[in-house]
């Protein structure tokens, strides 16, 4: 194997190195563009409380994504070993005060991470919060799709799909406005070559980094979609992993959606679309 791995947790007041090696959780959205309000009405911020394991505290930021009126959608990582999160919704510009947003707090026993989450390969990176009570959808805050029945084994190769999320715009800035940017969804090859043993085309989605654009070390647990006919978007995957030098062409990975949809559907209730 070319590379060993290791996994940096994105905080937003500290950052704490995890025991593994040299890819990292993506923390930011390269070569973005600032986002409308209401553009990614389905966007989700999610600051969650943890602890180490001598006992000091520190908050995580992550992306997520809202898939009803009372669950979310996030990487793994980002809530594993939580203590409480805090979910913000309708929100753009976090330096704002703007019309719409609502921040919840969720309880530990709300917060779901898979049971089958490996930490130290990044794997079955996938997890569902509980909101604390059904919220109304509003111009601001609007659900995502979750795949149809006839798309769980849609690998979405060579479309074009959407990500975004807050974090950095660079290795110093910090961004307050959402960030996104298009991508193409990529062959599972150019993962495999990049990442080896550690991509699992059958949970994975694999998108391109080229021209120094795209998701870098964090806004993890974010999301990817592409466009149906309709103008409205589906949930293809959740900002995982990919290289620690932000913007140099290299490939990310995305938690495959669809490969996960009836551990999502059995703690959710939510009904597969048709």
């Amino acid at each position: 194997m070319r590379f060993s791995i290791f996994v940096i947790c994105l905080l937003l007041a500290a950052v704490i190195a995890s025991p593994v090696k040299e890819y990292e959780i993506q923390k930011y959205i390269a070569g973005g563009n600032p986002a409308r309000p209401a553009q990614f009405s389905f966007q989700v911020g999610i600051s969650t409380r943890k602890a180490t394991k001598d006992g000091m505290e520190y908050t995580s930021w992550c992306g997520g994504s809202l898939i009803s009126e009372e669950w979310v959608l996030t990487a793994a990582h980002c809530l594993h070993g939580g203590i409480q999160s805090d979910i913000y919704l309708g929100a753009t510009d976090l330096s704002k005060d703007e019309p719409g947003r609502i921040v919840l707090s969720i309880p530990k026993e709300n917060l779901f991470v898979y049971e089958n989450y490996i930490p130290q390969q990044i794997r079955n990176d996938i997890a569902l919060a509980k909101l604390p009570r059904r919220i109304l959808l509003s111009q601001y805050i609007q659900t995502v799709n979750l795949p149809r029945r006839n798309q769980l084994s849609e690998n979405f190769i060579k479309q074009v799909g959407w990500i975004s999320g807050w974090g950095m715009v660079n290795d110093s800035s910090t961004a307050k406005e959402l960030q996104y940017t298009r991508r193409w969804i990529l062959p599972h090859e150019w993962c495999d070559y990049e990442y080896g043993g550690f991509y699992i085309k059958e949970t994975q989605v694999c998108i391109d980094g080229s021209h120094g654009m795209g998701s870098c070390r964090g806004d993890s647990g974010g999301p990817l979609t592409v466009e149906e006919e309709d103008g409205t978007r589906t949930l293809v995957g959740a900002t995982s992993y990919g290289r620690g030098i932000c913007g140099k062409g290299n490939p990310s990975v995305y938690t495959r959606v669809s490969a996960f949809m009836e551990w999502i559907i059995e703690k959710t209730g939510i009904q597969m679309r048709e």
